[in-house]
């Protein structure tokens, strides 16, 4: 018990750390230029809000992929591929791509989120309005959208939360 104490002590302390930016736009042209967008130490996703559950949820997500690529038990090539799968719990690249492509063409506005290992620049995309993360999880988030991509049956969002991260930990602790 006291090391799983002492483990989530350093997971908390490691992503109270990382920079978060984000903000919302309907222009779905951006998908297209999301490894353009990409920089050193950072993860940037284009995400549906509705499948979002909390910061903390993208933040351990950030943090166990940057922890996979330096550690070498990565299985995408690409920070910002391996990020969904431990948003999405499931390391099946073809198949979380193919839900969150599914997501992102039924839905109306998008969330760029970008994660740094260290403070950076914030970002500057043009129609893209800022917005904090917590702003956009709490207003877009949506228990039958979160159901429907994670595959769990919740009562509310609160619930889908715990469940989700419960999920992510759990991929992440089967796959070291």
């Amino acid at each position: 018990m006291k090391e799983l104490l002492e483990r989530i002590n350093e997971l908390v302390n490691y992503i109270s750390g990382l920079y978060v930016d984000s903000c919302l736009t309907t222009d779905r042209e951006i998908v297209n230029s999301i490894s353009k967008l990409q920089e050193e130490d950072c993860i940037v996703q284009v995400l549906p809000p509705s499948i979002l559950t909390s910061k903390v949820h993208i933040l351990i997500a950030a943090h166990y992929t940057f922890k996979s690529f330096k550690e070498g038990f990565n299985i995408s090539r690409k920070p910002y591929i391996e990020f969904l799968l431990y948003l999405l719990g499931d390391r099946q690249v073809q198949r979380v791509i193919s839900i969150v492509s599914n997501e992102v063409r039924n839905t109306e506005y998008l969330l760029v989120v970008k994660v740094c290992k260290e403070g950076t620049k914030p970002l500057t995309l043009s129609n893209c309005v800022k917005t904090p993360l917590e702003e956009a999880i709490k207003k877009f988030s949506d228990s039958r959208a979160i159901e429907r991509v994670y595959g769990i049956r919740c009562r509310d969002v609160d619930e889908a939360s715990r469940n989700v991260l419960l999920r992510t930990v759990k991929l992440y602790i089967d796959n070291v």
